[in-house]
This record gives structure tokens, C-alpha cells and sequence, in this order.
């Protein structure tokens, strides 16, 4: 009975189920096995301190996004380093962040960031992340590797307008301004509901 509580704290652990992590610990004392009790112990404070990084995690990230949205870029690059020292860790948090450093200009560190996303290979995040991992390389004139990556990401779905927006937008930042309308429209043809497609579009016509 003690190996099975032993396991069932282990999986809880798994499940990130502090509750039931703290409880098996207790029953594993209780039943006199001291060993197994301060195994999931240490589990339990390992897990507390990760869902506290954790939150912190998210919350920089929201506050980060809440300062790109307002322009405020070095706001946001301070307020992520706040994430980064609490620790990134899901593709979920290292794509939004990647996002983040993308969106300030600094894409050596969008770079790195969706590097370890897409490296973690959640389908939930792989699109994005080769989007913009693209869009990264791109702008630091790995055209090739760019262009790779945003194929990659249209591969993974057709239909997604993510992957034009960010391709057209760095074309623009690298002067070829033709090429970028050429993408947005390309775009439009495979997710005319996207509006900001058609947005950037409009605004490159009337320039």
C-alpha cells in the first residue's frame, strides 16, 4: 500500500495536484514510512516554488504585452526580464515572450526565445512560434533560414494569417516594399477574414 500511495504522490506531482501531493505525504507519515513521506515533501516544495515562478511568469508576460500594445518597448523589455529571471518554461510562455522580444525589435533575443519554443514542439505554439521565428531571422538578414521557417509555419496551417502578417512586415523592415504588399495579398486569399491583413494592406496603398 505504501509504494502505491508512493506513486499515486509521484503522479500527483506530475499533475501539478499540490493538494493531493501534501495529502499522500501525510498518509505516507502517518503510515510510518519516513523515507517515502519526505520524498514527496520535497516534491511538494519543489512544486510550490515552480506554480509561485509560475505565476509570476504570467503575470510579467501579460504586463509585458499590456506595455508593447501601449508602445511603451522598453517598458516591456524591463517587465519580461522579470519573467526570464522567474523562469520560462512552457512553449506557451517562451512563444509569448519571443513575441514580446519580436514585436520590441530585439530579435536576436526573439531569436533565442522561439528557438526554445519550437524546440519544445507543442502543436498548440509551433505555428506561431516558426512564424515568428522567421520573421526574427529575416530581419537579421538569414533570409533563407527565415523564409524556411515562415514555408514551415504555412505548411502547418494553410489557412493561418499569422504567418503573412509577420513575413510582409519584415519584408517592409527590410525596404521591399513590393514584396510585403505581394505577401499581405497573398494572405488575404487564404484568410480574407483576418483584418488586419487587409488593414496593413490598405495602409501600404495609400502611402
Amino acid at each position: 500500500k505504501k509504494v502505491a500511495l508512493l506513486a499515486v504522490g509521484n503522479a500527483a506531482y506530475g499533475r501539478q495536484a499540490l493538494p493531493t501531493l501534501e495529502y499522500f505525504a501525510g498518509r505516507l507519515k502517518e503510515m510510518g514510512d519516513a523515507d517515502a513521506s519526505a520524498q514527496l515533501r520535497g516534491l511538494s516544495e519543489t512544486l510550490q516554488s515552480r506554480l509561485k515562478n509560475s505565476a509570476i511568469v504570467q503575470q510579467s508576460l501579460v504586463a509585458a504585452e499590456a506595455r508593447i500594445a501601449s508602445k511603451d518597448i522598453q517598458g516591456a523589455v524591463v517587465v519580461l526580464a522579470e519573467a526570464q529571471a522567474a523562469g520560462l518554461a512552457t512553449a506557451e510562455e517562451w512563444a509569448r515572450a519571443g513575441m514580446i522580444f519580436l514585436s520590441a525589435g530585439k530579435n536576436v533575443e526573439a531569436e533565442h526565445a522561439l528557438d526554445q519554443a519550437v524546440s519544445l514542439a507543442d502543436p498548440r505554439y509551433q505555428y506561431q512560434s516558426l512564424a515568428a521565428r522567421g520573421a526574427a531571422r529575416y530581419r537579421l538578414g538569414r533570409f533563407d533560414e527565415g523564409k524556411a521557417d515562415i514555408d514551415a509555419a504555412k505548411q502547418l496551417d494553410p489557412s493561418g494569417a499569422v504567418a503573412y502578417l509577420l513575413h510582409a512586415l519584415a519584408l517592409h523592415d527590410a525596404g521591399d516594399r513590393e514584396a510585403a504588399i505581394q505577401e499581405l495579398r497573398d494572405g488575404i486569399k487564404v484568410a480574407p477574414e483576418d483584418k488586419r491583413l487587409s488593414g496593413f494592406l490598405q495602409d501600404y496603398l495609400n502611402d
